[in-house]
């Protein structure tokens, strides 16, 4: 990488780091490209010299929000514990990322509740194909127009992460603790879309739980133990 080049990474992880302190002090609805650039000790002009809008610059939280889960789910599976327990542990840890980097958590939910704005603002559309959103990504990507570097960040960084489930699931599936005909892609796809789904039931119905003395931590482990115990009898 040449010095210009990492002159220019290095203004761009500025800005993304301004975005996020932005976020995390005045929510998401209230940060602005203006604030953003302030923040950042940087012109209006230089941010979008780097970001298209602020949906691509939310992006690119977006994009550090995956890398981050993904390492999280690697540290797993560096673990090597028997496989149906690697799997259940990234799940855990899938539920567990939220507490721990909880900006990061509501990005990614935000954007698959519905995609962009994040704000009151309005939407951004690119190649005509609405509001950015998990369902239209690959469309965008698709077109024929200059497709944001984001938009290919973003999408890699889904792809890495969802491999490392994956790479679980096909351990488990080799090694016998998983019975299916399935494949693992679709396997770890099922798993990844359950367990977000339970993660935000709990949100939702967190009023009766609590009445219940039920815990997000309890609530997911007996989510997690009634999907791995349906995993590990799945064939019989």
């Amino acid at each position: 990488m040449t010095r210009r080049q990492k002159k220019h990474e290095r203004t761009r992880r500025i800005m993304i780091d301004a975005a996020e302190s932005e976020i995390m002090e005045k929510g998401f609805d209230n940060v602005t490209m203006d604030s953003i650039s302030a923040r950042a000790l940087l012109s209006k002009a230089t941010l979008y010299n780097y970001f298209d809008s602020k949906d691509m610059l939310f992006m690119a939280i977006r994009v550090r929000a995956y890398k981050q889960l993904t390492k999280e789910f690697q540290d797993v599976l560096d673990l090597e514990l028997p496989p149906i327990e690697n799997v259940k542990r990234l799940g855990r840890a899938f539920y567990q990322f939220g507490n721990k980097f909880p900006l990061y958590w509501q990005s990614m939910r935000q954007f698959r509740e519905g995609g962009l704005p994040l704000s009151s603002t309005g939407a951004e559309t690119i190649h005509g194909v609405g509001p950015i959103g998990e369902n239209n990504v690959d469309e965008m990507a698709g077109g024929t127009e200059r497709v944001p570097r984001e938009i290919h960040e973003y999408r890699e960084a889904v792809s890495d992460f969802l491999q490392v489930w994956v790479t679980a699931v096909a351990r488990a599936i080799t090694e016998g603790s998983i019975a299916t005909d399935l494949s693992p892609r679709l396997v770890a796809i099922i798993l990844a879309a359950l367990t977000s789904g339970a993660i935000d039931q709990y949100q939702r119905r967190k009023g009766i739980l609590d009445s219940m003395d039920v815990t997000e931590a309890v609530f997911m482990e007996h989510v997690l133990d009634i999907l791995h115990k349906g995993l590990e009898h799945w064939g019989e």
